[in-house]
């Protein structure tokens, strides 16, 4: 099979995985329905247009930096997006009930500062290959929502090209905002030491790995100083994956990879890699282990995304169990000290 025939079978399968793409439409809150407050900060290049025609003037004026406020419906369904259309309502779809910007990342800094209480963590999530600046606001909510996630929720955007063809500019488009990821975990994480949980899923995992490695390769400190490290289903590959950890003095203490063999898009990623397995496929979980680090295997989880690439988050049997998984910190504790360090769903349920 040719590379374009490929990349064509991965657009076909991206299309049906995330049809219809969201826009960023305003309107106001309806009694019944509830709010997550997204942070967001965005790389260089990122582009933010994807919006209501009646919206668009407002977008036009978005910041690098900004806090908006997404209205959940009331019959939200569990692991879904209800993606808002041309005629938006708060009783059916996600949509944008404020916003608001923040002038520079010191400002930005700041004001997560005075969100976040004592005892609590920022989550950081970065999005993956195809994903627009409102679908990625949009899956933060809803996982933000979905998991009771507790501590301000901040949305790293990339400027993925939010095109199913756009796979080989995705990967390059990666390595060009590595700069403005360093740059940002720096400065959030200098500001809250130890206080900053970072989950990246697909391509974006590969975003922050190299990050990671390239902070480490500079002698500069960042892996130590995140509170945890979740990768969700992994677009990065084997090799490449040993080479960047093996290059990372430390990785933090909760460190998970969420893997599933029955992830179809990653099979098409490793096939436009050359037969190169990738991490999220969980096919090589030995050499996981031989590095320390939890893996979570959902190859039996049910229901969500029907190419199995976003299960984690959309399977509402897979995020019951790794909501208890969360919750339950006594189980990864426990993994962390054992061998072999899997977790196989559904050994909580």
């Amino acid at each position: 099979m040719t590379r374009r025939t490929l990349l064509m079978s991965l657009s076909g399968a991206t299309l049906s995985a995330c049809a219809p793409r969201g826009v960023l439409s305003m309107a106001g809150v309806s009694e019944k329905s509830k709010t997550q407050l997204i942070w967001v900060a965005a790389a260089p290049g990122t582009s933010m247009v994807a919006a209501n025609p009646a919206f668009r003037d407002k977008i036009a004026s978005i910041s690098p930096f900004a806090h908006i406020e997404v209205s959940i419906p009331e019959h939200h369904a569990l692991g879904q997006v209800e993606w808002p259309d041309t005629d938006p309502d708060p009783l059916r779809d996600f949509l944008v009930s404020d916003l608001e910007n923040l002038t520079t990342e010191e400002v930005f800094l700041g004001a997560i500062a005075k969100d976040l209480s004592p005892d609590q963590e920022i989550g950081v999530f970065i999005h993956g290959f195809n994903t627009t600046y409102p679908e990625a606001i949009y899956r933060h909510a809803q996982i933000a929502h979905d998991f009771d996630l507790v501590g301000p929720q901040i949305t790293f955007v990339w400027p993925s090209e939010g095109k199913p063809l756009g796979y080989l500019g995705d990967r390059d488009n990666v390595l060009v905002a590595r700069d403005a990821l360093l740059r940002f975990l720096e400065r959030l994480t200098a500001r809250f030491p130890n206080r900053v949980a970072v989950a990246a899923h697909s391509m974006g995992a590969l975003l922050l790995m190299e990050t990671l490695k390239q902070a480490s390769v500079a002698r500069r400190p960042l892996a130590d100083r995140l509170a945890g490290l979740v990768l969700i289903s992994p677009d990065i590959g084997m090799e490449v994956f040993i080479s960047q950890v093996e290059n990372i003095p430390s990785l933090p203490d909760q460190t998970l990879v969420i893997v599933s063999q029955k992830d179809r898009l990653l099979r098409l990623s490793q096939r436009l890699a050359g037969g190169k397995v990738r991490l999220g496929e969980g096919n090589d979980i030995d050499a996981l282990q031989r590095l320390a680090i939890v893996v979570v295997d959902l190859s039996n989880a049910t229901g969500g995304d029907p190419r199995n690439h976003l299960t984690a988050v959309t399977s509402p049997t897979a995020i019951s169990y790794l909501r208890a998984l969360i919750k339950d910190e006594t189980v990864l504790t426990e993994a962390m000290g054992s061998t072999p360090l899997l977790l196989q769903f559904p050994s909580l349920l």
